[in-house]
């Protein structure tokens, strides 16, 4: 019979046995000793529930009840009342095993189903429907007008949903075509000694003096490195008062590191950090996914501290210069971005930044590590590079800081870019911050160990021994 089909479907759904008598006692709320039914009192409640929900008068009968008072039919059949998968499995087995008396049916392959939470209610009713041949499966005018109307209400939901796609699509299209300018930062903040709490207050001021300099808002992201617990517990709130919140990596380890200061306007779809597979000092990287602010763009953004030079490691005398490990990093992070691009195609570019203690722009001979952009893929860009070519860009200068006073000059850090679409990007405008030194205050310097003048000496305190770096990116309309 039509029932037969119908119940033969159950199994698929359920996913799960048939219950034994005790289980139904259990399930109608007693103890499966003293108050399960027989065969016949089952049938007899479930022939009344399906006589009213098929439109039967039957004034004997409780309407739209089943025998537990707290699960009826309609809560069966109404999804947002009876969101619980496990619920509804757990019904639909209680209402075939009050229809079935013992005996043991043929039932036909189930078809494959989907088991969602959201089943169709009709298709529920047809599921609880019994395969005895004492109540055999007549398709009312009634349950015909109402199969019509459930497939017209569908037909039109989906024709809603359609058009609402394509409105979204449309939308998000325009909104993707329209130009958009923002900025970004990196900034090794310093963990030296002099001044923490006015370092960081400077730090703070120098983003939003470059904000109006560019004639932008604040970056949207700040990468920053060297943060130790104590800077962080300073500069965190000054950069939360300027509208931002803040990513970090755990510091309790390695005593400091990375993080990553997003304007509160970008909306965050994920961030981590991500370890480097060689390093011996703790290095890695920090990222967050979001979408541009008052854009519907995706950009990953990106900070990390490269490998450092260290003296006497691993041994008195010996230098550590870190170039191997530097050009793995680098290639894990490039990795790392390109994945990104490529498995969420709603990404439109990569940015990475931070302190990478690259040393291939020497004047006068080769520096430690070889070209930088040489060893990334194509389509990476340099932003300094991109507006300033004929400029050094030192963000490490022991000759322009008065509070070095040294030789050693390197353009230590960078901003890097990758577009899905490079002819719609364009760098307009990169920037050092964080030269002046803070008024009022010196710094009591030691001289190195190794300098042949020991004296002591007073110096003026910048905000940090590196520069930081603004870059002003530009997105173009789509071509």
């Amino acid at each position: 019979s039509r029932c037969s089909s119908n119940l033969s479907l159950l199994p698929s759904i359920l996913n799960t046995n048939m219950m034994d008598e005790d289980q139904t006692g259990q399930m109608l709320g007693g103890d499966g000793d003293s108050q399960v039914l027989s065969p016949a009192s089952l049938r007899q409640r479930r022939l009344a529930a399906f006589e009213n929900k098929v439109g039967a008068k039957n004034p004997e009968t409780k309407k739209n009840t089943c025998p537990d008072e707290s699960m009826s039919y309609s809560n069966i059949q109404d999804p947002s009342r009876h969101n619980d998968d496990e619920d509804l499995r757990t019904a639909l087995a209680m209402s075939l095993e009050e229809a079935n008396d013992g005996t043991t049916r043929k039932r036909r392959q189930p078809k494959a189903t989907s088991q969602k939470n959201e089943i169709d209610p009709s298709s529920v009713v047809n599921l609880c429907d019994s395969d005895d041949d004492e109540i055999p499966y007549n398709k009312s005018p009634d349950r015909e007008k109402a199969s019509r109307t459930t497939e017209r209400v569908q037909r039109k939901t989906s024709g809603e949903k359609a058009a609402s796609q394509n409105l979204t699509q449309a939308t998000s299209k325009r909104t993707s075509n329209k130009p958009y300018s923002f900025s970004i930062a990196t900034y090794n903040i310093w963990f030296g000694p002099p001044h923490p709490l006015k370092r960081m207050k400077a730090i703070s001021d120098a983003l939003v003096g470059e904000s109006s300099s560019v004639g932008n808002d604040l970056p949207l992201f700040v990468g920053l490195q060297e943060v130790t617990p104590e800077l962080s517990q300073v500069l965190f709130p000054l950069l939360e008062s300027q509208g931002y919140q803040n990513i970090c990596q755990d510091l309790t380890s390695i005593g400091y590191g990375c993080a990553i200061s997003i304007q509160n306007g970008c909306t965050m779809i994920g961030s981590g950090f991500v370890p480097y597979k060689t390093t011996v000092m703790g290095r890695g990287i920090v990222w967050v996914l979001a979408k541009l602010k008052e854009s519907n763009r995706e950009v990953l953004f990106t900070t990390t501290h490269l490998e450092s030079f260290m003296r006497d490691y691993p041994s008195r005398g010996q230098t550590y210069d870190g170039v191997k490990e530097r050009e793995e990093q680098i290639k894990q992070l490039e990795q790392f971005c390109e994945d990104c691009i490529e498995k969420r195609p709603s990404v439109d570019m990569a940015i990475i930044t931070g302190d990478l203690n690259w040393d291939d722009e020497r004047k006068r001979s080769a520096g430690a590590d070889k070209p930088l952009l040489s060893l990334l893929g194509d389509g990476w860009c340099d932003a300094w590079k991109e507006t300033r070519p004929t400029q050094e860009g030192y963000t490490y200068d022991s000759k322009e800081s008065q509070m070095l006073k040294g030789n050693l000059r390197r353009r230590f850090d960078r901003c890097l870019f990758l577009s899905r679409k490079p002819k719609e990007i364009d760098i307009k405008q990169t920037n050092l911050i964080g030269k002046e030194p803070i008024p009022g205050i010196q710094w009591k310097k030691d001289p190195h160990p190794l300098a042949r003048n020991q004296q002591v000496s007073f110096v003026p305190v910048l905000p940090s021994d590196h520069f930081g770096l603004v870059a002003k990116i530009r997105i173009a309309t789509n071509t």
